[in-house]
Parts: structure tokens; C-alpha cells; sequence
């Protein structure tokens, strides 16, 4: 013996698996920067496996020697001081008068973000990981753990990619 379905049940049925069926169309058709990123955390001031404040010591242990150093001397009221980088293949080391990194400076695919962000991803790929920016001009996107702005991440895109990206104070 066959289940009778009336009619009224029936349309009610299907309304319900169209609008079921609508409402998963719109969610999946959101670009994927309107999903909310989780905010920048300071641990995640990392590259390659070296951190942010890390010395020389830790970095030379952890990747090697590096290609080339350049030390630029600064001028200040206090005296002149010593900026040191180190060059990586795609990755730049940039450490402070105590020889502590300061900041890395991504060129390449190959040195990625602790969300896995490299120079050549596209700005909805960024956008997905980080969220909007906290500040943009020019071309550069700033994200910051918290409202002092230091450490931060910095992005510059052309053409819709990442050119570069700076992590660092």
C-alpha cells in the first residue's frame, strides 16, 4: 500500500528544499573576505622559524649564513647606530643595534607568513587569512596585533597581489 502525500504537504515540502537550497547558494556565493578573519597575534611574528626578538645566534642556527649582509649606519641624537640585514633567498632579515631581528621583509614564494601568506598570493587570498585592513594607503595594507601598532604586518599589492610583505616593529 502506497503513502499518500496530499497536496498542500507536498508544495510545503518543496518550498522548504528551495528556500534550504537558496539559502546554501547565498552563503556559498560570499566572497571569501566577508567570513571574519581571527585578529593578528604577536605569535605570529614568525618566518621561517625564526621569531620576532630572535638573536643572531638563534638565526644562524636556524637558517644558515645568510647571502649577504649590508649594515647601514644611522644618525640619531644619541649617536650613530648599526642596522644590519641579512638577504635570504626571498626572505630578509632586518636586526636591530643588538643584533635581535627587528623585522623580515617577505620577497618571494617561498617565505611565507604564519597563515601561510606569500608574495604572489592574491588579495582575496589575503583577505580570507587576514581580515580587512586596520589601515590602508597607497597600495599598502597594515594589519597590528592591538591598538599600539607594533609590531605590524605590512602588504603592498599591485595588480591585486602581494608584492612584498614586512612583518616587523
Amino acid at each position: 500500500m502506497e503513502a499518500a502525500l496530499d497536496r498542500p504537504a507536498l508544495s510545503s515540502l518543496a518550498a522548504r528544499a528551495s528556500a534550504a537550497g537558496l539559502l546554501a547558494a547565498c552563503v556559498l556565493a560570499l566572497p571569501l573576505g566577508a567570513q571574519r578573519a581571527r585578529p593578528l597575534d604577536v605569535g605570529e611574528f614568525v618566518v621561517a622559524g625564526v621569531s620576532l626578538g630572535a638573536d643572531s645566534v638563534s638565526v644562524l642556527r636556524r637558517l644558515g649564513p645568510p647571502d649577504s649582509v649590508v649594515v647601514d649606519k644611522e644618525a640619531t641624537d644619541c649617536g650613530e647606530h648599526s642596522l644590519a640585514s641579512w638577504h635570504y633567498r626571498h626572505l630578509t632579515l632586518l636586526l636591530d643595534t643588538q643584533y635581535a631581528v627587528a623585522g623580515f621583509l617577505l620577497t618571494g614564494a617561498t617565505a611565507t607568513t604564519a597563515r601561510g601568506i606569500a608574495p604572489g598570493a592574491s588579495r582575496g587570498a589575503l583577505r580570507s587569512r587576514y581580515g580587512a585592513p586596520a589601515a590602508s594607503r597607497g597600495g599598502e595594507w597594515e594589519f597590528y596585533p592591538d591598538a599600539s601598532r607594533s609590531p605590524l604586518l605590512r602588504v603592498r599589492l599591485e595588480q591585486g597581489r602581494v608584492r612584498w610583505i614586512y612583518l616587523g616593529r
